[in-house]
């Protein structure tokens, strides 16, 4: 089984996959094989190298996501070999981001509304027909208010691939509350051609962050649902 876990930065996807794993896996007697793998793949190819200095802000921020988003495509086709060997040892690999991150973060950086849905399902088909990457069984997304989000991006700690408090993405509130929206509205509807489902995950709950026990919760009855 394949799981992604989405949503825009600052929303806890790591920490969310983090303590999934260590919930599906707590019990040694009845717990299924599991791991977790993240992308993108910052110091494992060299494309995902290569997207740590796009997203350092090394080539700007004005190109067409027909070309920065390639990046983080070719880094997945570059990885998948090991992506098929976690899932052939594996009941259950774990993945924080995976190819929606690449639907809902490229559309928003087209250059018309009228373009959004033409670049989204560009990168879907490119990636799971032309590159072959397989489909998660289930997608859950982090629905979280994008103040939220915002706000836990400055508490990050220092990261692998940027000494950047934000990098150019989370710089953005404004893109990141569209990239938000489309997570929200669109992506369930483009997966579900695909009889993929888009499970969302409440974040927060009376203006307030829920505990991510109660997410991790929600997610491990919703895996086996």
């Amino acid at each position: 089984m394949l799981i992604c876990i989405e949503g825009i930065d600052g929303s806890g996807k790591g920490t969310v996959t983090k303590k999934l794993l260590e919930t599906l896996t707590q019990d040694k007697e009845d717990s299924v094989s599991c791991t977790m793998f993240s992308f993108p793949n910052y110091t494992g190819t060299p494309y995902g190298k290569i997207v740590s200095r796009y997203l350092n802000g090394e080539f700007g921020e004005s190109t067409h996501p027909y070309l920065h988003n390639t990046l983080y495509s070719i880094d997945r086709f570059q990885t998948k070999p090991l992506l098929e060997s976690l899932l052939t040892d594996n009941d259950c690999v774990i993945l924080d981001r995976y190819v929606p991150s690449n639907v809902c973060y490229s559309a928003i950086k087209a250059k018309s509304v009228e373009e959004r849905l033409e670049v989204a399902m560009h990168f879907l088909t490119f990636e799971h027909e032309s590159l072959g990457l397989p489909l998660p069984d289930k997608i859950f997304y982090l629905d979280m208010p994008t103040k939220f989000a915002y706000e836990n991006i400055a508490k990050k700690k220092a990261r692998e691939y940027t000494n950047l408090t934000h990098d150019i993405h989370e710089a953005d509130f404004n893109y990141l509350d569209s990239v938000n929206s489309f997570y929200r509205y669109v992506l369930p509807t483009l997966y579900a051609e695909l009889d993929v489902p888009v499970i969302a995950i409440p974040c927060v709950e009376s203006d307030c962050l829920r505990p991510f026990e109660c997410i991790v919760s929600d997610i491990v009855n919703a895996i086996w649902s």
